[in-house]
């Protein structure tokens, strides 16, 4: 999950706010993303859950990796 949040996370800057919904799905993109019919929004993500997600996939995209 923290890494499908972090790769929208440069889209902020764009203006756009993350949420979460549900709907049935119907098909996929081209990036593999759900394409939904019946969507109904559940909640915003916040920022602190935004800071969160960041910090939890950059330690695990860090983690084994030889600091020399």
């Amino acid at each position: 999950m923290a890494r499908r949040i972090c790769q929208y996370l440069r889209k902020l800057d764009e203006g756009a706010r993350p949420w979460v919904l549900t709907g049935d799905v119907t098909s996929h993109g081209p990036d593999n993303e759900p394409l939904l019919v019946n969507v109904k929004p559940v909640a915003w993500l916040g920022d602190e859950l935004l800071a969160e997600a960041h910090q939890r996939y950059t330690e695990r995209m860090n983690a084994g990796k030889s600091s020399a």
